[in-house]
Formats: structure tokens, sequence, C-alpha cells
């Protein structure tokens, strides 16, 4: 793939600002924003939080211990104060520089055409778009594995910079697995290309010279700051003694690693829910996250009018990002023993989606191929628009609480634990958190519940404010709904 070689440095850098805005735009449009309450986004956040407030130290959860997300956001919060905008700058900051980077990558790999096609596909991934506007680590994780699998690919053929590039490729895979350890995945295909391509031992060194300092420096720092020298694995191998509602009985105190009755208790994320080793493989194909990627990459394979020529470029990298898509699933289902989700499976989805945009941009030599692929890119294109477009706003009860309290000074509004916790953070910032309680209502208080057909005894509540969000599409996803109401016997 040579297409995009003529490219010069000023053509370059406009593809990158250009995708980067287009990135940061589509990113701002139904946002998947901050939850709150038991999510693993507050976890991140009282992490950073607590790094300001006393300095740094080694956590206790392995949420604390993913230090490029939760040091990002302690540097955000440093330069524009603590806000609901800097917390979301972090993820989306990530998310931009992913497609940049890829962008510019796929335009030097395979041409402006194709790198057109990945930048429209990323966007309208579903999985991708939650990550990037949502305070998580797989969003830095994948832009750390990204720009580690394009360095190293363009380290594989030796020469001027190689070297440089291979280190580059250490560090940044490093910094991916310190911020996740499903990133781990790409090292076994790195072994194996550096073995079949006979790249050396010097374009070895270079790479351990760039993974090894980031661990070092890290694990030597915990060791130092907890005794122990194997403190970030003992807290990782404990993520499942902490209650989660995903996993049959709470919490598991058994081996973590490579552990089918692990395996088996956590319940699946996806629409397909038969058999814990199949499910994953299945939800590639029908999880609305991923777009229909998975099977528009199958599609386009197998068609024998869009099949790559044998021996093509195209045809070369196939096995590969199968490689990178096989072994991402091996790592989350088998290896780390981790919920089927599609949040663990980004780097076997970003695999997917270069392969489905090379071959949308194989040549057109019958009009039933036009025609495949035309299928295929609107199969993608409306499944993803779709779900991010029907996509819940998880602040949206904030967003209708908050300016009512505003309005109205001396109430205090009760409200279930769930909520009040999720809403905690927002109304922080709004300073109005005092005025909002767990506790039930009494006589005479205010309290604010959902909108439903009331159970109540008739007489025991009388309604103060009714709160509506705005209709999305009528009779298809409905506005969000909250009742003001006050306690009167």
């Amino acid at each position: 793939m040579t297409k995009g070689a003529a490219l010069g440095p000023l053509q370059l850098i406009a593809i990158a600002l250009g995708a980067w805005v287009i990135a940061d735009l589509s990113f701002h449009f139904r946002p998947t924003n901050y939850f709150g309450g038991s999510s693993d986004e507050q976890r991140y956040l009282e992490s950073a939080l607590r790094w300001i407030t006393n300095g740094p130290h080694p956590g206790r959860t392995h949420w604390s211990l993913r230090h490029p997300l939760v040091l990002s956001l302690v540097a955000s919060f440093r330069q524009f104060d603590v806000s609901m905008w800097a917390l979301q700058l972090v993820p989306r900051l990530y998310g931009d520089l992913l497609v940049s980077f890829s962008t510019v990558m796929m335009a030097r790999a395979a041409g402006l055409r194709a790198a057109g096609t990945w930048l429209l596909l990323a966007l309208f991934t579903p999985a991708l778009h939650q990550s990037a506007t949502n305070l998580g680590p797989e969003i830095v994780e994948l832009a750390f594995a990204a720009i580690s699998g394009w360095l190293f690919w363009e380290a594989r053929g030796g020469g001027r910079g190689a070297g440089l590039a291979m280190a580059g490729s250490g560090l940044f895979i490093a910094l991916a697995i310190m911020t996740r350890e499903t990133a781990a995945c790409l090292l076994p295909i790195y072994a194996v290309a550096w073995w079949r391509g006979r790249m050396g031992w010097p374009l070895a060194f270079a790479f351990v010279a760039g993974f090894l300092p980031p661990l070092l420096i890290d694990n030597g720092w915990l060791w130092l700051r907890s005794g122990d020298p194997l403190y970030r694995l003992h807290v990782d191998s404990a993520h499942t003694g902490i209650y989660s509602a995903h996993l049959t009985g709470g919490v598991y105190h058994g081996r973590v690693f490579l552990n089918p009755d692990l395996a088996s208790r956590w319940t699946q994320a996806g629409p397909i829910k038969l058999f814990w080793l199949t499910d994953p493989i299945m939800n590639f194909f029908a999880a609305p996250e991923f777009a229909l990627l998975f099977f528009a990459w199958a599609l386009l394979f197998f068609s024998r009018h869009t099949r790559p020529a044998r021996g093509s470029a195209t045809a070369r990298l196939m096995p590969w990002l199968l490689a990178v898509t096989i072994a991402c699933y091996l790592i989350v289902t088998w290896v780390l023993t981790l919920r089927p989700q599609p949040r663990y499976y980004l780097v076997a989805l970003y695999a997917a989606s270069i392969a489905v945009a090379l071959l949308l941009n194989g040549p057109a030599a019958t009009r039933a191929a036009q025609r495949m692929r035309q299928i295929a890119l609107a199969l993608v294109l409306v499944c993803g628009g779709l779900t991010i477009l029907l996509s819940p706003d998880r602040q949206r009860d904030a967003r209708l609480i908050l300016p009512w309290l505003k309005a109205h000074p001396d109430a205090r509004l009760h409200i279930d634990p769930a909520n009040r916790d999720r809403i905690a953070f927002p109304a922080i910032l709004a300073g109005v958190n005092n005025r909002i309680t767990k506790a039930p209502a009494r006589i005479g208080q205010v309290q604010v519940r959902a909108f439903t057909p009331k159970t109540e005894q008739p007489g025991r509540w009388r309604q103060v404010a009714m709160l509506q969000g705005p209709w999305l599409f009528p009779y298809i996803n409905h506005p969000r709904r909250l009742v003001i109401e006050r306690r009167v016997e």
C-alpha cells in the first residue's frame, strides 16, 4: 500500500488538521457524557481529585492505576479548573488524536480516498463515539495502541528513521498497556511480524528501548510508595473482589486470569446471550455499538465481486488484521477474563474499520462490485448513525433538575439514592448539592421522580412542576420527563 507515498508534509498537516476538526465537531453531537454514581467515570474522577488534593499516591483500585487517563484528567483540571467541560475535554482530545493520526497514516498507506472512507466509518462507529465522549480508558488505550501499530508499520522495512519509529512504537504500546492491559493483544502480533519480516535485532532493541522505561518508572514508583514490587498486578488481580452488578454473585475471589469459571459468570453485554465462549464473537456481528463493521468486513471479503486480488497489498494485510481481532478476543475473553462488552474490544474494532475501508476502495471492476460496496457502506452508516442518534444523554436528569433548583433557591429536593449519586458532581459544580438529599420526603417536602403512571394513594402527592427534555423523534425516542411533587399527607 503505497498510494499515499507522494503526499508532502504540508498536505499531511492539512489532512491532520481537517480530520481533527471534523472529529471534534462530531464528538459534540449526541455525546455520551458523564454518568456518575457507581460508574467507572466516577472512580476516575475521584482518583484525579485525590491527586489534586493529596498529591501523588498509589491508588487502592485498578481504576486509580490507569495513570495515563488519571494524570490527563489532573492536567486538564489544573489548566482549566475543575469543571464538566475540563472533564469531557480529556476523552475528546484523545479521540481527536486517534482520528487525526489514523487518517494521516491511512492517507500515506492507501491514499486519500481510503483515508476519507476510514474517517467516515470511524465517526459513524458508536463504540468509538461513545468512548471519545465519555471519561474512560478505552479511547486513551486505543489512541496509544493505534499510534504504536502505525509506527511499527512504518519501521518494518528498516531504513532511515526506522529505529526511532520502532522505539516510538514500543513507547506508545507501553502507555496503552498502562492505560489498560487489553492493549497487550498487539504484542504477539508484533513478535510474529518481527520474526516473519526478519527485521533484525537492532529494531527489536529499539522497540524494547521505548517499551521498558515507562513500565519500569511506573512500577518502580508504585514499589517505592507501596513496598510491593508487584503492586499493580496485585491490585489489578483484586478487581473482581469489588462488587459488580454484571457478575453472578456480585464478587469473585478466585483466579482472574485464564479462568473459564469466572468467564462464565459475567453477564453478556450484547444482544446475543447464548454461551459465554461464543457470545462475544457473534456480538461482533450483531452489537449495534459495532455498526455492523465486522459484518461488512465478512461480506466484502467473501464476496467474489469484492474479494481482494490474490497477492495484492490489501489481500496480504487481511490476515494480519484478522490476527489482531483474534488476539484481542483471546486476551479479553480468555486471558484477562473480563466481561465481554464492546468497549473492551476496541482494538479489534479498529482493525475491522481499516479492513472495511481498504475493501471499500478496491478496484470497482464490475457493477456488482460497486453495488456490494454501496450496500456494505450503507449498512454501516445507517446502523451506526441511528445508534449514535438514539443513544441516551446520561446527563439528561441533571440538565432538568439543576436549572429548576437554581430557579427555586428556597427548595430542597428529595431524590432516590442512585440518581442522587449520579448528579452529585454536576450539582456540586452548580452550587446546589447541599439542597439535594437521598432521604424520603416527609409531609410538606418536595421530591423528584421519573414520570410514570402514579401508584401512590390518591391525594398523597401534589404536582409542583413537570420537567420535560427535548423531543428527538416523535413516537420513537420520547423525551425525558420528571415530576416535581410535594407530599401533602
